[in-house]
């Protein structure tokens, strides 16, 4: 009885590690920022995500959904977080204090045109394809949706694979200009064995790239709080730069 006691006294000093969270995210594929969940290579971002929360003791829970969906349902709090989104994309979620990465939306055509992206009003000569729901930046949405209904101007598509239809339309001379993230337009070039059939012309002002956390969840600040924790672990170490090099990412700030 007295080592029962004893060995009750001893535990009850302890402090128990709590169970961690798992920390759910959506998003569609939006490689090499974030890739297929299951891959060897599942996206630089989710492995920037998974240090710093599993550091703090927590699980990453991420799979694919279509974009909107993914905003839709982590907007009610359904899931914890969305990857690989810009400010713009839903303003009224919780971001960390710091981006993830360095992400420049450009104007891409076929490799025989000659038109180059000369602000605003160059679009106007052409026919762009872009992604629902997706934000190019301020001066590029409020284009997007003064014309989103003039197929002449704009096309947009939906799903997983929205990217390819729009880079299948370009091919097949259905639309002048597709609107994309260079880093995302140069692995999905590589991988369709397109790289010589377009070409870049132009590009918007770079922007940050976040992980932003559902505004209905009372803990999104405290999750920003460690992903910012963790990010700046992974930029003192080194590590970071290690994780985006692996992806061709090399522009960080």
């Amino acid at each position: 009885m007295k080592k029962l006691l004893l060995l009750v006294s001893f535990l009850g000093g302890l402090t128990l590690p709590a169970f961690g969270d798992e920390i759910t995210i959506r998003a569609d594929i939006y490689c090499p920022y974030n890739c297929e969940p299951q891959s060897e290579k599942p996206g630089l971002l989710i492995e920037i995500v998974k240090y710093a929360f599993e550091k703090a003791g927590h699980t990453v829970q991420y799979e694919i959904l279509n974009w909107s969906r993914a905003v839709l349902e982590t907007r009610k709090g359904k899931y914890n977080a969305i990857v690989g989104a810009y400010k713009g994309d839903a303003p009224d979620f919780v971001f960390p204090e710091n981006g993830l990465a360095i992400s420049q939306v450009c104007f891409y055509v076929k490799k025989e045109n000659t038109w180059e992206f000369d602000g605003i009003n160059s679009l106007s000569k052409v026919s762009i394809g872009v992604i629902n729901d997706y934000s190019y930046g301020e001066l590029l949405d409020k284009y997007i949706e003064e014309h989103k209904k003039d197929p002449e101007r704009v096309q947009v598509n939906a799903g997983n694979d929205a990217l390819e239809k729009n880079l299948s339309k370009l091919i097949k001379d259905r639309i002048t200009v597709v609107v994309e993230d260079q880093a995302v337009m140069g692995y999905l070039l590589k991988k369709m064995g397109q790289s010589d059939a377009v070409r870049k012309a132009g590009c918007l002002e770079a922007q940050n790239i976040y992980v932003a956390f559902s505004p209905e969840n009372p803990k999104s600040h405290e999750y920003a709080n460690i992903l910012s924790k963790g990010i700046q672990e992974l930029k003192e170490s080194g590590r970071l730069k290690t994780i985006l090099e692996a992806y061709g990412i090399t522009d960080w700030k």
